[in-house]
């Protein structure tokens, strides 16, 4: 049996040549996986916004969770020569705490405690990392993530620059706010979307800053989409007197 490097290589060479393969990384495959890592982040917010209800110390926005997203240029240990994608049902077989259905999602998952985050894989070496508090966790995350895969896949990995995605960060008013009202305000520049039947919160995809806030009856406030915490906290500036302005004092029902 021929050593095990000897077999990485041959592989590796096979994935380069099958360059029309259905899994190349093309332009319409980038935009399928931005599509379903949004929706993967927005269904892990919003099952954390109906656990925690309790009001902030303070009414300006907190960061929860900072979406950072690096592509892993993969070698052979050995000879050095480029991969095109992991394998990640041999990652899935060989690693702890991870999970990977890929008729049901086309990443791997994969958490780790400290910092606490989850990463989704892809096979062309993408990778997006959520629940960091900011970019030193997120690069810390991904020096960990990089070693299960190295460990695992037998192949050396090289981690580009690390950019933020997307910032969540939420705020808990003093007073509940009329949604209808807000919907009709034809003074507010951005697209509104409200359908209590579909989701309890209005979506506000606002201009400028270019993000969107998500704000609930109660007073609470989810800003996403953000690049940047200054554009968070622009946007809380402007929405504090429009949300002001069809506010209900709680104690004056």
């Amino acid at each position: 049996m021929p050593p095990e490097n000897t077999q990485i290589s041959k592989k590796s060479k096979h994935i380069k040549k099958n360059k029309t393969d259905v899994h190349e990384y093309t332009e319409e495959k980038k935009k399928e996986i931005d599509r379903v890592i949004f929706c993967y982040v927005f269904q892990q917010e919003y099952q954390q916004i109906k656990k925690n209800n309790s009001l902030q110390e303070t009414y300006e926005p907190k960061i929860q969770n900072v979406v950072s997203t690096v592509i892993l240029k993969m070698k052979t240990k050995t000879g050095g020569e480029e991969i095109d994608k992991l394998d990640l049902d041999n990652l899935a077989h060989t690693s702890q705490n991870c999970e990977y259905k890929k008729s049901r999602f086309p990443a791997l998952i994969q958490r780790i405690k400290e910092p606490k985050s989850t990463a989704l894989i892809f096979e062309a070496g993408k990778m997006v990392i959520t629940g960091t508090k900011g970019q030193i966790e997120a690069e810390e995350a991904a020096r960990k993530f990089k070693k299960q895969i190295e460990k695992n896949n037998r192949i050396s990995i090289e981690i580009g620059d690390i950019q933020t995605s997307n910032i969540v960060a939420n705020s808990q008013l003093p007073y509940e706010v009329n949604l209808l009202k807000i919907h009709d305000d034809r003074s507010l520049q951005g697209s509104i979307s409200y359908d209590r039947s579909a989701f309890p919160g209005l979506i506000y995809k606002m201009q400028n800053p270019k993000l969107a806030a998500l704000i609930f009856y109660s007073g609470k406030i989810v800003f996403t989409g953000a690049k940047n915490e200054t554009q968070i906290k622009d946007a809380y500036c402007q929405l504090f007197n429009i949300l002001k302005k069809h506010s209900q004092d709680k104690n004056n029902k």
